[in-house]
C-alpha cells in the first residue's frame, strides 16, 4: 500500500542515499521529493516520502509515523507525519491523562486549545507531542517569541502551537486548526447578519449611461498549492524570529552590536522580499 509521509527539521544536505537507507526499514521507498525554496531555488528542511508498506491499516501507519519521530537523520532529529491526515483515533483513558498533563505544562486550559491540542495527538503521536515540547521550552528558555504584532511575548502554549504550525504538514494544519478558524469565520458572519439594515434613502432616478466595454482580464497569478502555501508559511515564520532578532539588537548598547545589527537588518529585508515575490507571483496566497 502506498502512503506519503512528510518529514521536518531534516538537514537540507542530507544525501538522498543516507534518506534511503533511513526509510527503508519501515518500506519500499517509491520516492523521496525534498521541498524547494521556489524564490530562491534552495531546500528546505523537509521531504516527502512515497513508502510502499505491507500493511494498510491506518494504526499501522500511525505508529510507523510515531516510531520515527525523534530519530536522527544525518544529525537532525526530525518529525514524522502523514502527509494527508489519516482519520483521527480515540484517545485512550490513558493518552487522554497524558494529554491534559501537557495542557498543564502548556498552560493551556481553554475548550479550544484543548481540543486542538487531542486532535494533534490522535493524529501525530506521543513521541511528536514530546519533541514539540521540547523545542517550545527551548525556546522559552532562550528568550522565548513575541506575538504576530510584536506587542507582546507568547505564552508557552502559543509558542508550542506556533512550532507545530512548522512541524506538521499544510494538510495536517487544517485538520488541527482549520476548524476553529472556520467557527471564528461563521461567528462573525452571523454577527453581520444580524446588525440591523441601515433605512434606505430615496435616490432620484439618473439616466444611465451606456456600460463601458469590459476591461482586458487581469492575470490571476500561478495557482496557490499546497507546497506554495507550505513556502510562505515557512518563510513568515523564519521572519518572525530574524525580526525578532533584530528588535533584541537595537535594544542593546552600540559598542555590543557590532556587525551583527546590519546582518540581522539585512536578513529581514531579504526575508520580506521573498514573502513578497511570492506573493506576486501567487496572488491567492492570503498572510
Amino acid at each position: 500500500m502506498p502512503v506519503e509521509i512528510y518529514v521536518s527539521n531534516t538537514d537540507p544536505d542530507t544525501p538522498l542515499e543516507d534518506a534511503q537507507a533511513f526509510f527503508k526499514e519501515f518500506g519500499s521507498v517509491e520516492e523521496i521529493k525534498p521541498h524547494i525554496n521556489m524564490i530562491t531555488q534552495q531546500k528546505r528542511d523537509i521531504f516527502r516520502v512515497m513508502l510502499d508498506i505491507d500493511e494498510n491499516d491506518e494504526d499501522y501507519i500511525h505508529n510507523m509515523c510515531n516510531s520515527m519521530t525523534g530519530r536522527t537523520l544525518n544529525g537532525a532529529t526530525v518529525y514524522v507525519c502523514p502527509f494527508k491526515p489519516i482519520k483521527a483515533r480515540q484517545l485512550s483513558p490513558e493518552e487522554n491523562a497524558k494529554c491534559m498533563a501537557v495542557a498543564e505544562r502548556l498552560q493551556e486550559d481553554s475548550s479550544v486549545p484543548l481540543n486542538q491540542l487531542r486532535q494533534l495527538w490522535a493524529l501525530v503521536g506521543e513521541n511528536f507531542i514530546d519533541l514539540l515540547m521540547e523545542e517550545a521550552f527551548l525556546v522559552e528558555d532562550e528568550g522565548g517569541m513575541l506575538t504576530a504584532d510584536r506587542t507582546r511575548r507568547r505564552t508557552i502554549g502559543g509558542v508550542f502551537f506556533q512550532i507545530t504550525r512548522k512541524r506538521i504538514s499544510y494538510k495536517t494544519t487544517q485538520a488541527v486548526f482549520g476548524a476553529n478558524r472556520r467557527k471564528k469565520r461563521k461567528n462573525k458572519d452571523n454577527k453581520s447578519n444580524n446588525k440591523k439594515a441601515a433605512p434606505q434613502k430615496t435616490v432620484k432616478k439618473v439616466q444611465q449611461k451606456p456600460p463601458s466595454p469590459p476591461a482586458p482580464p487581469i492575470s490571476s497569478g500561478e495557482p496557490v498549492t499546497d507546497e506554495v502555501l507550505a513556502e510562505y508559511h515557512e518563510l513568515k515564520a523564519k521572519y518572525d524570529v530574524a525580526f525578532e532578532k533584530l528588535e533584541a539588537l537595537k535594544k542593546q548598547g552600540a559598542g555590543k552590536r557590532g556587525a551583527g545589527l546590519f546582518s540581522a537588518t539585512r536578513e529581514v529585508v531579504n526575508l520580506q522580499k521573498q514573502m513578497n515575490d511570492l506573493k506576486k507571483k501567487h496572488p491567492g496566497i492570503n498572510g
